[in-house]
């Protein structure tokens, strides 16, 4: 009698122990063993009617290899690379949990390979913990896991043709709404972009400038900013006010 008290016993002992193991199994596979597929969520920037414009030499070539770096601060990065004349090819974003990094980085190579870009920025970003509870006869069971948003920017080199059409030695966008309050004021262009070791670079002009006048002639939209800049670059010298920190300012200098 003893004995089948202890065979059940032993019995129910491991039960509970190969049930534990095949949870535990269970969660770290569902956790843990996520499939990293950046792919999946990488969309081109680059229009196919606009791919003319980018010379094979812009992407990259057989037998390289691409750059990766982390990045703590997405925003000002990628305005480093653009100033070096780097073009966002392409954008990946998800949200997973935490993968390794020298996992994710490898995967980031394939995807520059796949896509030929010839460098890539990526950040990962916490937002929160999933909570997991598994219950059964035998105990309950829990699982946290931390997940992060994770973006990938791709980059080839800024085309000829996109940089020939900014001669002044800097790239401009509208106005966002940000600017409108921010400036108070409706017109304009904002310099987004400097070209590092252009004209227009030493003469200190910066990303954030407010453009209002090339010239002395008056800049309301980005359509006034490029047929006014055309003008400039003939006559070879460039005058622009503008607002840094709404104060105003006029710098001068020669293409």
């Amino acid at each position: 009698m003893n004995l089948f008290f202890i065979s059940i016993w032993v019995y129910n002992f491991l039960m509970k122990r190969l049930l534990y193991i095949f949870l535990i199994t269970y969660i770290v596979c569902l956790t843990g063993c996520t499939t990293l597929s950046v792919t999946d969520f990488y969309h081109p920037f680059i229009p196919e009617d606009e791919k003319y414009l980018f010379a094979d030499s812009c992407f990259l070539q057989e037998g390289e290899t691409p750059l990766v770096f982390f990045s703590n601060d997405l925003d000002k990065d990628i305005n480093k690379l653009q100033s070096k004349l780097f073009f966002i090819q392409g954008v990946s974003r998800f949200n997973g949990p935490g993968y390794d990094s020298e996992e994710l980085e490898a995967k980031i190579v394939e995807l520059c390979i796949t896509e030929r870009a010839q460098c890539a920025l990526y950040s990962q970003n916490y937002t929160n913990t999933l909570h997991n509870l598994y219950s059964s006869s035998y105990g309950i069971y829990s699982s946290s896991t931390k997940r992060y948003d994770y973006t990938i920017v791709l980059f080839c080199m800024l085309p000829y043709p996109v940089y020939a059409s900014n001669p002044a030695g800097f790239m401009v966008a509208s106005l966002s709404d940000n600017d409108r309050e921010n400036f108070h004021r409706n017109t304009g262009v904002m310099v987004n972009v400097v070209f590092d070791e252009s004209a227009a670079y030493y003469a200190n002009v910066f990303k954030g400038d407010l453009i209002t006048e090339i010239n002395g002639k008056e800049i309301k939209t980005l359509d006034d900013y490029y047929s006014i800049i055309e003008e400039a670059a003939l006559s070879g010298q460039v005058s622009l006010t503008l607002l840094r920190n709404n104060i105003p300012l006029e710098i001068t200098y020669t293409l």
